[in-house]
């Protein structure tokens, strides 16, 4: 699937240092949303070439016995050349090749804001793991990726866990 991106956008980072007791959280949603019709964004837009729409990534994840969490959303409008039709139509793999750079801003912000804070970065390392089962259940109004994260750093410190899902709505 061929696109145009505009660059990502950190609306919100948020770094906390926590007891290394805290209950691990892993929470990412990655969010594909119509632009509506009347954003001025639209207005200069050439909408002859492929619909668009806005990528949303809130986030909340705190490492086991790492001491740390982080917080935010990062979001991208992207246009999907030749693609007009509903969000729904999507294909899991081109969703998750989507949201990956997203996903890759997260694991870089974490990372330099852990070596600046903990004097040694913490590489979060999320793999997409597609699940049509979850998807079917859901009458296709979305598509849904898991993805599964291993956390190094300096202690060797490792983490797995199911941690995102992928939404596909209509905004």
């Amino acid at each position: 699937m061929q696109t145009k991106k505009d660059p990502i956008t950190v609306d919100a980072f948020h770094y906390d240092r926590v007891s290394p007791d805290v209950e691990p959280q892993q929470n990412i949603q990655v969010s594909l949303v119509t632009i509506s019709e009347e954003d001025p964004y639209l207005q200069e837009a050439d909408l002859s070439a492929g619909n668009i729409y806005q990528i949303v990534t809130p986030f909340q994840v705190a490492p086991e016995k790492s001491g740390f969490a982080v917080s935010g959303q990062i979001s991208q409008v992207v246009q999907l050349l030749d693609f007009f039709g509903e969000p729904s139509e999507i294909d899991q793999k081109d969703m998750m090749k989507l949201s990956r750079p997203l996903i890759e801003y997260i694991e870089t912000l974490t990372y330099q804001v852990t070596a600046v804070a903990l004097n040694r970065g913490v590489q979060l390392q999320f793999t997409a793991q597609a699940n049509a089962d979850y998807s079917a259940k859901a009458g296709g109004n979305f598509a849904v990726a898991f993805f599964s994260t291993v956390i190094k750093n300096g202690t060797g410190l490792t983490f797995k866990g199911l941690v995102v899902q992928m939404f596909v709505y209509n905004g």
